[in-house]
C-alpha cells in the first residue's frame, strides 16, 4: 500500500511466488480494502485492510471452494514441451 501523500509504503500482503491472482483489489470504503491472497492454510483467502485494524480474514468460514478459483498456482514452465509455433508465409 502506498501513502501518495507522504510516499510511505507498507506491504499488507506478503509475496506468493508461482500464484497469480485471478480477482481485482477492491476499495471497500475510503479506508477498507479487499483481496485475495494466500492465508495461514495456504489456500486462496478473502482479506480485508484497514490503517486502523491492519488485514483481517473474512473467509475463514466460508466453504473452501467458494474461494478456490480466486489464486491460480501456476505450473512451471517446461522447456520443449509446448509446440513449435508454425511458420507465417507471406
Amino acid at each position: 500500500m502506498v501513502d501518495l501523500a507522504t510516499g510511505a509504503v507498507e506491504v499488507i500482503s506478503p509475496p506468493h511466488p508461482d500464484w497469480q491472482c485471478r480477482t481485482m483489489p477492491a476499495w471497500r470504503s475510503s479506508s477498507e480494502l479487499s483481496f485475495a491472497a494466500l492465508g495461514n492454510s495456504g489456500h486462496p483467502e478473502w482479506m480485508l485492510w484497514s490503517k486502523a485494524a491492519g488485514v483481517r480474514l473474512l473467509s475463514g468460514k466460508w466453504p473452501a471452494k467458494a474461494t478456490t478459483d480466486w489464486l491460480k498456482k501456476e505450473q512451471p514452465a517446461n522447456p520443449g514441451s509446448e509446440p513449435m509455433p508454425k511458420p507465417v508465409h507471406q
